[in-house]
């Protein structure tokens, strides 16, 4: 049996209804909870009042589907998903312990990965590892875009281990104010 806990939202496929008013509806415990409270607070609610509240399809898409009752499909927007700024907190707090912990090696790998095939091939792991962290921590942020470039971009920046060692080793900032300061960087972009 497949559990919805082990797939992430994105694999997931949830039925909705849409009434003559367009009040918008998704039948689904496991939606709601992936989601989260701001999503069931709006359940129900006529489709421009769900696109107010929650900032979902800024291109007016499904909109402009609703006044053609034209189809839905190929139309994509991502749903904001509560707790955006919690999983950046616990991801920051984790890496850059796991970077104060690890930092000697990340120094000779990033080092070496330029001159050595071998490192830079073993090394693609890890580079992979912080491209699906940020896709991860990207997910559910609902921002259309330059915005949306802007957000990944710090992210990036924030989970880099040259960030980690600037504000840690240069700066002279304790890991807390280190990811304190990566988190407004993601939060004004």
């Amino acid at each position: 049996m497949l559990d919805a806990d082990a797939l992430p939202i994105a694999s997931q496929l949830f039925v909705w209804q849409m009434d003559a008013e367009t009040r918008f509806s998704i039948e689904s415990g496991d939606f709601i909870r992936l989601t989260g409270p701001r999503t069931a607070e709006v359940m129900g609610q006529p489709w421009a009042e769900i696109v107010r509240r929650l900032g979902i399809d800024p291109d007016g898409q499904v909109a402009r589907a609703i006044a053609t009752r034209d189809t839905w499909s190929g139309i994509t927007f991502d749903w904001p998903v509560d707790g955006t700024d919690e999983r950046l907190t616990v991801a920051l707090d984790e890496l850059y312990a796991f970077y104060r912990q690890t930092e000697p090696m990340l120094d000779n790998l990033f080092r070496d990965e330029k001159t050595m095939p071998l490192v830079q091939e073993r090394f693609a792991a890890f580079r992979s590892y912080l491209t699906a962290a940020r896709n991860t921590l990207m997910a559910g942020r609902n921002l259309p875009g330059a915005s949306r470039r802007r957000t990944q971009a710090a992210l990036g920046h924030t989970i880099a281990f040259s960030t980690w060692k600037s504000l840690v080793r240069e700066e002279g900032l304790d890991e807390t104010d280190a990811a304190a300061l990566a988190r407004a960087l993601v939060a004004a972009s």
